[in-house]
């Protein structure tokens, strides 16, 4: 209930905390699904700049009958070579520093630019239609608001728990 001194006076909410809670969490949701497929685009770019496919590619070419007799071969030890090469290059080491470079690849995660907008805009277009009730996107954006508050709340209440 919105307004009004006394007790169920004033205009009735539109959304129950549970649907506010849905909005929100779909809206960071959303928002978490945009940052993933940026980060797997930006992994993609890094890969995509190297020969790192390549060089790898060629392993399927051997029959697995001669894999074994390939893996004693000179020819096994200068494609480990091209690959450790490739790792380096990716990771931005140089092979002289010694060790071996990581197969791993860490890229940020980083919030995304400039997409708020546009998820609000399309969740309150969607509850809009599942409700039969017009959810303005300020109703989402404080939705939104709501639930990361939330689940800020939990993560640091789970953070000072001890382990069972």
């Amino acid at each position: 209930m919105r307004g009004g001194l006394r007790a169920n006076s004033g205009r009735p909410g539109l959304l129950t905390a549970l649907q506010r809670l849905a909005i929100g969490i779909e809206c960071e949701a959303e928002f978490d699904a945009v940052a993933m497929r940026n980060q797997a685009a930006a992994v993609e770019r890094i890969i995509a700049q190297s020969d790192y496919r390549a060089v790898i590619g060629n392993l399927d070419y051997i029959p697995v009958s001669k894999r074994a007799a390939w893996l004693r071969s000179e020819s096994c030890d200068a494609h480990r070579a091209d690959v450790e090469e490739e790792c380096h290059a990716i990771a931005g080491t140089s092979p002289s520093e010694g060790g071996p470079a990581s197969r791993n690849i860490s890229v940020p995660l980083r919030r995304p630019q400039g997409v708020r907008r546009a998820i609000i805009a399309a969740i309150a277009t969607q509850w809009t239609e599942k409700m039969g009730k017009n959810v303005s996107r300020s109703t989402v954006t404080r939705c939104w608001e709501e639930a990361r508050l939330m689940l800020k709340r939990i993560a640091d209440e789970e953070a000072r728990e001890p382990p069972l």
